[in-house]
């Protein structure tokens, strides 16, 4: 087992490589959601399927794996929806990166995910975030909506902290409360992290609205991250009793590091940078809904492995250990 190299003494945990668990013979995966088990404890998690030789997930499918344990063995279920038939509507170029939770106060697991369009991705680069929502894991996938849109204008993209794309959320239940926190793009590429909160009392169903003060943590803040700032955060809780977040960086230098400073989350602490290499942007593995409550003992990230003798994009098992 390879351990993950620490870039900073502050960071009290290490990545260790278990297995391969998920891999395609006809394309590759990346991007995976949180793994989450139901609640006859089967493990589930949906990730980013693109076809062939593609690699970037702007127009991935959303397949759904299945095992009965973390370690596996894990099997394709299915595909969680086509893309939308309408060129012009969100998620008819492509659906990528999602998060899934079940909220136990409806009974309906909700499924969240990046969407591009037909008609503006190829010459915008602009995306949004859509929610689904079902009784089973299994699907039908009822649309309910977007969750947030762009906010920006042509030519520029640089009215507001996600004038260009919103992509990348996770849901998550934090004090008892539902947020959703995704990552916001300026200008072409300057990410950076934000909240918002459905307008229905404690509920994760739309319409949405962004929370004051975004972003989180403002990417000038810290010169390392100033020049084109940080995406893709993770949160989960450690045995210190504070919630982590693991970010990466455009800049270089590994992956950005925080402790959350506020019960609900929305304030953090720059702990320094971590490398996850080999596993790409690794997300937790929750024991419980995901959030504060939850335990997270292992991670699943993209790596890479020959796949019937091609090189593929996979997903890999890691598990976390704690220096603390």
């Amino acid at each position: 087992l390879a351990a993950a190299c620490l870039m900073a003494s502050a960071v009290p945990f290490t990545f260790t490589f278990v297995k391969t668990i998920a891999q395609n013979t006809s394309g590759n995966l990346r991007d995976p959601s949180s793994a989450l088990q139901d609640p006859n404890g089967t493990w589930h998690f949906w990730t980013d399927f693109m076809p062939g030789t593609v690699q970037p997930g702007w127009g991935a499918y959303l397949h759904h794996y299945q095992s009965p344990s973390i370690e596996g063995p894990w099997t394709f279920s299915d595909l969680a929806f086509e893309h939308d038939r309408n060129a012009s509507a969100w998620g008819s170029y492509g659906s990528f990166s999602s998060s899934v939770i079940y909220d136990k106060d409806d009974g309906l697991w909700y499924i969240f995910y990046t969407a591009t369009a037909n008609t503006t991705y190829p010459t915008e680069q602009t995306c949004a975030q859509l929610v689904a929502s079902s009784p089973s894991p299994y699907g039908p996938w009822q649309q309910l909506g977007p969750v947030a849109t762009p906010t920006g204008q042509p030519p520029s993209w640089n009215q507001t902290w996600n004038a260009r794309r919103l992509d990348s959320g996770r849901a998550l239940i934090i004090g008892n409360k539902k947020y959703y926190y995704t990552k916001g793009v300026k200008d072409k590429s300057f990410a950076q992290e934000g909240a918002y909160q459905s307008v229905h009392s404690n509920s994760f169903a739309p319409p949405y609205a962004e929370l004051r003060n975004n972003p989180i943590y403002p990417a000038n803040a810290s010169s390392d991250l100033a020049k084109d700032g940080y995406e893709n955060c993770e949160f989960f809780p450690g045995p210190d009793n504070k919630m982590h977040v693991i970010c990466s960086s455009h800049s270089g230098g590994g992956q950005p590091y925080f402790t959350c400073t506020s019960a609900d989350c929305l304030s953090w602490e720059r702990q320094g940078s971590v490398n996850t290499a080999p596993a790409g942007e690794p997300t937790p593995v929750y024991e419980g809904i995901p959030g504060d409550q939850s335990k997270v003992n292992y991670f699943i990230a993209r790596t890479q492995a020959k796949v019937a003798g091609v090189n593929r994009l996979v997903i890999g098992l890691y598990q976390i250990h704690w220096n603390l």
